[in-house]
């Protein structure tokens, strides 16, 4: 185990994955506390969980990328996607109600990529 993290390359890997990981539970849970305060309706909040978890669904997706393309370059482009995609998240949230169904779709866009 070690000898893993001697290797700077994994160090990288895993620093940025821990960090993504702590990342995309705190955004789940502002986001989930968000609509729930925005809507005071369950079922929106249980819609938002949906779209944040149901992504899982799709991970075998990646299998054959991970297979043809280098895993540190996905998983670099997936970690960009993702922030990029979360960071349009605050400007969609002030715009109200109306952009509930943007944001839960960018949401599950943002969740397909980090199962990558």
């Amino acid at each position: 185990m070690n000898l893993l993290f001697k290797d700077s390359r994994f160090s990288r890997f895993f620093a940025s994955r821990t960090s993504a990981n702590i990342a995309d539970s705190i955004y789940s849970i502002v986001l989930l506390y968000f609509v729930q305060q925005s809507t005071q309706s369950v079922a929106m909040t249980s819609f938002t969980y949906t779209a944040v978890s149901a992504a899982s669904i799709f991970s075998f997706l990646g299998g054959p990328l991970v297979d043809r393309y280098s895993p540190p370059l996905l998983a670099s482009i997936a970690l960009f996607t993702q922030a990029v995609l979360i960071l349009a998240v605050p400007f969609l949230i002030q715009g109200g109600m109306a952009n509930l169904i943007a944001i839960l779709v960018i949401v599950f866009i943002a969740s397909c990529c980090r199962n990558w």
